[in-house]
């Protein structure tokens, strides 16, 4: 295997690992936080009122962007859930979480052996 495809499943490797994580962090502290979906409630341009898993799903698909925007909105989403509580199922949405994360990481390893990066291949 030349040194550019290996370059490019380790950055592969990196970025699936970091969204997994950084989407963990959202969910985690979303529930945490009681962070929820307030009915009747609408936001300004961008609507900002979603259930931790929304914005779980969101961070996972889109987290260059996503991240940045819960960061910013962090406090008021917060101060928002201690008027408004909202209740989650913590454990199924962690337990899915770390299922695509298994699943993610499963996926790697296939692909780094298919490449033979983690196991030297050697001929039948």
């Amino acid at each position: 295997m030349d040194v550019d495809t290996a370059i490019n499943e380790i950055f592969k490797t990196i970025w699936l690992l970091l969204s997994l994580v950084i989407t963990f962090f959202v969910y985690y502290d979303a529930t945490k936080h009681k962070i929820g979906k307030i009915p009747n409630y609408e936001g300004f341009i961008i609507n900002l009122n979603r259930h931790a898993g929304e914005w779980a799903l969101l961070t996972l698909l889109f987290w260059p962007v996503i991240l940045p925007i819960y960061l910013y909105k962090r406090n008021s989403l917060i101060q928002k859930a201690k008027e408004l509580p909202q209740s989650s199922r913590r454990v199924i949405g962690l337990g899915f979480i770390v299922f695509l994360l298994g699943l993610g990481l499963a996926g790697l390893a296939m692909r780094l052996i298919h490449l033979g990066m983690l196991i030297e291949r050697t001929p039948l």
